[in-house]
Order: structure tokens, then sequence, then C-alpha cells
């Protein structure tokens, strides 16, 4: 533990001094050394490289499988809990939801805006189901709403 410990130290004075001690970017290097991304300033995204090492995911079927999980028992099953509406993978204590993954792996870039599941089936990951799009869009696919007596969206006019 202590040779990571010291290769983090040196990368760390590393990019601190080819940024002059500007933190952001220090940030920056160090986030394009270790092929990582970052979403916020808090937050740090793996790389879809990462993803790939412990997940395999097969367009046709939507489903994510484990690769390597640290438990040998797991390879081959199908990752993710189908709790809520969304699937969500826990990785090494930070939990994502599976579309998102998804798209990080088949464009090497994390989502910048909304997945939208075209068919409205939130567990239904089949590539062809997965768009880029606005809230405002991802909403107009929602269909219609239950509660109201119409069943049309807000606003909508019969």
């Amino acid at each position: 533990m202590t040779r990571q410990n010291n290769i983090i130290t040196q990368a760390i004075d590393e990019a601190l001094k080819r940024s002059d001690g500007d933190s952001i970017a220090a940030l920056r290097y160090l986030t394009k050394r270790f092929h990582l991304q970052v979403r916020r300033s808090d937050h740090i995204i793996p790389s879809a490289d990462f993803f790939k090492a412990r997940l395999s995911y097969d367009p046709n079927s939507g489903d994510l499988r484990w690769n390597s999980s640290g438990r040998s028992d797991r390879i081959g099953e199908i990752a993710g809990s189908k709790k809520g509406r969304y699937s969500q993978i826990g990785i090494e204590g930070h939990y994502y939801y599976s579309h998102r993954i998804i798209w990080l792996m088949m464009t090497g870039e994390w989502p910048t805006k909304v997945i939208d599941h075209i068919n409205g089936d939130p567990r239904d990951n089949r590539w062809c189901n997965l768009r880029l799009a606005t809230k405002a869009d991802n909403m107009r696919n929602r269909g219609a709403w239950k509660h109201k007596k119409s069943g049309l969206p807000c606003g909508s006019i019969r």
C-alpha cells in the first residue's frame, strides 16, 4: 500500500508543479494522466476502460454482465440491482445508473444530458433504445399521464 501511496503522492506533486499550484489545473492534469473523467469538481467519473475491465455489454439484449467483480462466483451474472425504476450498479462503493455506464462504454464519453429510453421502459437498455436527450425531450417521451382525465400531458390541446 505504501508504494501506491508514493505513486499517488508523486503524481499529485508533479501535477501541482506543472500547474503552478493551481488546484483546478492540477486536477485536470491528473484526470488526463489517469484516464478519468470529471463530471463536477467534487465527483470523478471513472473512464470507459475502467468499466470495460469490470463489465461486458451486449447491445442486442441490453444486459451488462460482470467480467470481474472481486468475486469469481459473479462472473457472467447480470450486473446491477433492479430496485426502483432504473437499474443501478455498485462498483467500489459508488453507484451508477446502468444506462449511463452503457453510454460511456459505447461512446467513450460520460453523458452530458439525459439518457432517454425511446420506448419508455427504463429497464430496456438495448443500444437501439437509448439516446441522448434534453429533459424536455425526455418528458415528451413519457406518454399519457395517468392522473389527468384526458390522458394528455399538461398544456396539451385535444
